[in-house]
């Protein structure tokens, strides 16, 4: 799976808590929710970055009918917005934290090959090794600031350890033999760098491991902390396009459906249910449209505390129309106020840049432009 960029934006579940920075806590949840007015802008998801930049290209598993447009079967897999996400503060040195963003579950999702990168700054060293991946040449090892020092570890190739440790209680110098690489923003080729050793005990370790390979069907997520572990674990079964989180207890937590439509294969109603022992407190509704790039949201519902909340979206269709084409062209808000967008590049820079403008926008119940 695809690593973060350092100016790739992770676009957190809404009702999270904040990360806490430089105590290894998180925020974690089951599912994006980004806003879809910015899919396709310098804002990617993720999942898409992951699918554009490393997934090798693999076979189409055929479940239910095929979308004459996209021709393929719409699948939660094949959207652009991950089913498991995860946020892990690394401290006050660093704005972006260590993060995980999954599409689908992989032989990848058990090693660190899939964490998403921090900013690396002045106050934050991160060094790398060589990963044996060819897609992703390097992964993450080892990264310090002045409060936390972070050691990630390899187990098995089904299981690996983030391990954090306080400075200056726990690093020794680095070792003689330089094994790992350095990279320095604004600087293109990396240079050698040494291991630190460290000693003493950690006081967060998160662990993340296969619990039934070799399938890559679940993954465990343990936070571990004075002794006691908290573990979540998500399931996907792909005969019913169905992920499911379960909490320390065994409860589910999160369960995210997916159905195509009979009569329309182009067409999944994908729901996910947040519930409270037992009881679900958050329903969202997704419609998502088959087009011959991909899948899109048309409709989301939001139902929580007996209110519910419509957003409607359209998008570019003429592949003719190089700049605009599957991008978003209007989105409905739930109040019934909307926008409509139009796209061209900027020009400033090496490749330049898309920028997205809004041309016309309205109030409640209007068809014509304020």
């Amino acid at each position: 799976m695809k690593r973060f960029g350092p100016a790739a934006v992770l676009l957190l579940i809404q009702f999270l808590p904040v990360v806490v920075v430089g105590q290894g806590l998180d925020s974690r949840s089951f599912d994006t929710l980004p806003n879809a007015s910015t899919k396709s802008l310098e804002q990617t998801t993720a999942s898409e970055e992951k699918k554009q930049a490393v997934n090798a290209p693999k076979p189409q598993r055929l479940f239910g009918p095929t979308c004459p447009a996209s021709g393929k079967s719409l699948r939660s897999t094949d959207s652009h917005y991950c089913s498991v996400i995860l946020s892990i503060g690394v401290g006050r040195a660093s704005e972006i934290p260590i993060s995980l963003c999954e599409a689908e579950l992989t032989t990848d999702t058990y090693t660190p090959h899939a964490l998403g990168i921090p900013r690396a700054g002045p106050e934050l060293e991160v060094i790398y090794v060589p990963s044996g991946n060819a897609n992703t040449p390097y992964t993450m090892r080892q990264l310090k600031s002045a409060e936390t020092f972070i050691d990630i570890v390899p187990l098995n190739r089904w299981e690996y350890e983030i391990r954090f440790y306080h400075s200056e209680e726990s690093v020794l110098s680095k070792l003689e033999k330089s094994e790992g690489l350095k990279f320095i923003r604004g600087v293109g080729l990396p240079e050698p760098a040494s291991l630190y050793n460290v000693i003493g005990e950690p006081f967060v370790i998160w662990r993340f491991r296969n619990p039934n390979p070799p399938a890559t069907d679940r993954l465990q997520i343990s936070k571990i902390k004075n002794g006691v572990a908290e573990t979540n674990e998500y399931l996907y079964v792909a005969a019913t396009d169905t992920w499911t989180m379960t909490n320390n207890e065994g409860q589910v937590v999160y369960l995210k459906t997916s159905e195509i439509n009979r009569s329309d294969p182009c067409e999944r109603t994908e729901i996910l249910a947040k519930k409270n022992r037992g009881l679900v407190v958050y329903r969202r509704t997704r419609v998502f449209r088959g087009f011959a790039w991909g899948q899109e949201i048309v409709k989301q519902v939001e139902e929580e505390n007996g209110e519910a909340k419509t957003t409607a979206y359209t998008f570019y269709q003429d592949a003719a129309e190089k700049d605009r084409y599957s991008r978003v062209e209007s989105v409905t808000n739930p109040d019934g106020s909307w926008e409509k967008y139009d796209y061209a590049y900027d020009q400033k820079g090496f490749f330049g840049r898309l920028m997205q403008r809004v041309v016309a926008s309205g109030a409640p119940g209007t068809s014509k432009p304020q």
